[in-house]
């Protein structure tokens, strides 16, 4: 099964894999990126390019040694396809202070692993970053040098550590190893630490099957089909699947990669359609919902899903998008049918959430569909009273613009 799904997604997986692989500040090879990302996801499989450029953000931060290069295809998407200004600024301001922080003398090093370089500066009297209290703000949280050697796969600088300053071998350390893929450094780090499911994250995002596969049956490690996705990783999916073929788990998490397909496919190979996810008891729908999955939303629903199941803390697929400040799903949720006044087990209803979110839109959808006002949680406590006047004015708004337009 596994050689087959392969086959048939294998334009969806070569193009993920080489934007999550990237490798390369060449013009040309970042063209040729480009390329199988508007042909094989763009064109191809119809996905948005908003989503794309959200997608090379994804990729970004876990392979942010070549941000330029992420910069370049996202200008490129967005240039194209007249993305608002906003993706392309947004992500531009956010990865401007990652570029000046390689512009950092030993973050320099280590990306390009210049052992040469860096032993002089390391041994400098003046220097500090090569003692264990150093810690170093980055994307991901607070990084040791070693730990930055094994996220950049610096192999040299991380064998001068270990041996000149002793630097000891962390929970972190083995977890990015993933990422930095050099094989030398994950083999040292296994001889200290014990993969975790955190490892086993970072192997998905890695798109490295062997790596996936090791965890997998050397250390029993679970793929997390919700990181597959995140970071659309179907090679992955696909082995879990093979070696599993636990249906009902792929069912609810196939919507999540956007190939209506896929999640034709498995509705195929499930008994039921409303079968939930053993960890959470989530439902497809609910997944969608707090994804934010609008399409993914529409075929599911079409399929007859129960639009107001339950997972294990008791929300509905509409609770879930109104705390995740999804509008447009709860907007479309409610068009489908869903109970409005529906509680979790805190007895919170999505007009709840919507209040403590401030979220003005999920607001008005919901009180013109008659969202209760007065409902009362476990804590006796209403919709958030301290937003309870602008909630009143902003529904007796929205009535005269009605009443209005019916007046026309």
């Amino acid at each position: 099964m596994y050689n087959e799904l392969s086959k048939r997604y294998s334009s969806y997986i070569d193009a993920f894999d080489a934007l999550y692989k990237l490798n390369t500040s060449n013009e040309d090879e970042i063209n040729k990126i480009y390329q199988k990302i508007k042909t094989q996801l763009i064109e191809g499989e119809n996905l948005s390019p908003s989503l794309i450029c959200n997608k090379i953000e994804n990729a970004a931060r876990l392979n942010n040694r070549y941000i330029k290069s992420y910069l370049k295809l996202n200008q490129k998407v967005s240039e194209e396809y007249h993305l608002d200004n906003r993706f392309l600024r947004q992500f531009t301001l956010e990865y401007t202070r990652i570029l000046r922080i390689q512009d950092i003398t030993v973050i320099r090093l280590l990306i390009n692993d210049d052992l040469k370089s860096f032993i002089p500066y390391s041994l400098n009297k003046d220097c500090i970053l090569c003692q264990n209290v150093f810690c170093f703000m980055f994307p991901f949280l607070m990084m040791n040098v070693l730990e930055l050697c094994c996220y950049y796969g610096a192999v040299n600088c991380f064998k001068f550590l270990r041996s000149e300053f002793n630097f000891g071998i962390t929970r972190l350390c083995l977890q990015y190893s993933f990422l930095g893929g050099n094989q030398e450094i994950i083999n040292e780090c296994l001889k200290y630490q014990i993969p975790d499911d955190e490892s086993m994250k970072y192997a998905i995002a890695s798109h490295n099957l062997d790596f996936v596969t090791f965890l997998m049956y050397e250390h029993n490690l679970k793929i997390d089909l919700e990181e597959c996705a995140n970071s659309n990783n179907l090679n992955a999916f696909f082995v879990y699947f093979d070696q599993t073929n636990d249906v009902n788990e792929c069912f609810v998490h196939s919507p999540l990669f956007g190939i209506p397909s896929l999640c034709e496919f498995f509705r195929m190979q499930v008994s039921d359609i409303d079968a939930k996810s053993i960890s959470l008891g989530y439902s497809a729908l609910h997944l969608t919902a707090n994804y934010n999955c609008i399409e993914e939303s529409k075929l599911l629903i079409s399929f007859g899903i129960n639009i107001n199941a339950k997972n294990n803390d008791g929300e509905t697929p509409l609770i879930v998008a109104s705390k995740s400040n999804h509008e447009k799903m709860v907007d479309l949720l409610v068009l489908y049918g869903a109970d409005i006044n529906e509680k979790d087990n805190t007895g919170k209803t999505a007009l709840h959430y919507a209040a403590r979110n401030n979220n003005d839109e999920s607001i008005d959808i919901l009180l013109l569909h008659d969202a209760d006002l007065n409902a009362v949680d476990n804590s006796g406590k209403k919709p958030a009273l301290r937003w309870h006047k602008k909630l009143v004015h902003g529904f007796h708004e929205i009535s005269k613009y009605f009443d209005k337009k019916l007046r026309h």
